[in-house]
């Protein structure tokens, strides 16, 4: 394994411009060396960093500036504040294979791993990942892909992890940020909210997919799948006019939707091709429109107010509950299955006993019924005196 780096700004395919005078091969590590190197051919390697190397320098960036390339290494690793690979091809494919890692700058610009900047279709292979997913990290405006061109075009093949951040700076940090109009994502794979954030008071959204602009349409075949806290959905939306297909499960989660409006965000629609789980205390889907399949399951209830260990009605399989007591009705049935429908205790009477006390209040008591009822001038009496019987 070799460490490769560009000796100033220039085109991939020139071996004059690399170290040793060399393109860099498969097992090769490559730095940008605070330079720009254009794609112009087909990539091979086995790392693509734009951080600093043993001998190479931070700073700099990789750009596919022809059409119809294919990139391939096991992962893009961005410097903090700045980016990996620019893509600014405006026809044909281009295709990256690797997974994509999140910078965590703190600067106020945006900062990714991939900035699709040209109207190519491109599809990438592989995963968005944090760098760290644990202990403090101060970020702001970080993504693994931003999509900054009209109508840009992208097929994600792998998961999507929110971005993290533990400071407040009431900023996004996203796995894909959308930055522009009418474009078209496509992801195989789940899409889950950031691991951690700062918290709902600070402003901070920590998201698998950011939606900034509106008349977008995203495609998901996989889960969808809320973070951290209230700020950590699947899907955010800060724009209105969009439309997300989801063929797979959406679940809330720790308190975060999976996904969410912001401010900004209205007369986006959601349409399910899957089930539909609220968990940790918060609604799965706070959209403004839901369009369900026939199949769709929804593990949705309805509390009552006052106790919310009351159920008023429960739907979908799995959830604890039943019916509220008082509204139990005959060939009324609770729950998918029944199991959420109420049973009345049987009340048992002893029918030999009860004639036998009626017998006896009636014939043989010291004042019987029967007399009572013959003698005219005690029927008041005696109403009121039925009225307040009672048999042991």
């Amino acid at each position: 394994m070799a460490e490769k780096y560009p000796l100033a700004n220039g085109l991939w395919s020139n071996a004059a411009n690399w170290n040793g005078g060399t393109k860099p091969t498969s097992g090769d590590v490559v730095h940008s060396n605070n330079f720009i190197v254009d794609i112009d051919e087909d990539v091979d390697v086995l790392e693509l960093r734009t951080d600093a190397g043993t001998t190479a320098v931070a700073g700099g960036y990789f750009d596919v500036v022809s059409d119809d390339l294919q990139v391939s290494c096991d992962f893009i690793w961005p410097i903090d504040d700045g980016f990996g690979i620019q893509v600014s091809s405006n026809s044909g494919t281009t295709t990256i294979i690797g997974d994509i890692y999140m910078p965590k700058g703190t600067s106020a610009t945006q900062h990714c791993g991939i900035l699709l900047q040209g109207t190519c279709q491109l599809n990438v292979i592989g995963s968005i990942l944090n760098k760290d997913n644990s202990g403090s990290q101060a970020a702001r405006d970080n993504s693994g892909i931003i999509i900054n061109v009209s109508g840009g075009r992208l097929n994600l093949t792998g998961d999507v992890e929110g971005g993290r951040n533990t400071a407040n700076y009431n900023r996004q940090n996203s796995g894909i940020f959308i930055n522009t109009l009418s474009c078209i994502v496509n992801i195989t794979g789940d899409v889950e909210g950031g691991p951690i954030g700062y918290g709902v008071s600070s402003g901070n959204i920590n998201t698998g997919i950011y939606v900034d602009t509106t008349n977008n349409v995203i495609n998901v075949i996989g889960n969808v799948i809320g973070g951290f806290n209230f700020q950590t959905p699947g899907i955010y939306f800060e724009a209105s006019d969009n439309s997300v297909n989801i063929t797979g499960v959406v679940q809330s989660n720790n308190s975060s939707a999976a996904l969410l409006n912001g401010s900004f965000g209205q007369n986006n629609t959601v349409t399910m091709f899957g089930d539909i789980i609220n968990d940790g205390g918060q609604m799965a889907i706070l959209i403004d429109n839901l369009v369900l399949d026939n199949d769709t399951e929804m593990s949705w209830k309805l509390i009552d107010d006052t106790n919310n260990d009351r159920y008023l009605y429960s739907v979908g399989s799995g959830v604890l509950g039943q019916a509220v007591e008082s509204d139990v009705r005959k060939d009324v049935v609770y729950g998918p299955s029944s199991e959420l429908t109420g049973e009345l205790e049987p009340v048992v009477v002893d029918t030999a006993q009860l004639a036998s006390n009626l017998l006896d209040e009636i014939t043989t008591s010291s004042n019987p019924l029967a007399e009572r009822l013959r003698n005219v001038s005690t029927i008041q009496t005696t109403g009121a005196q039925i009225s307040s019987l009672k048999i042991s």
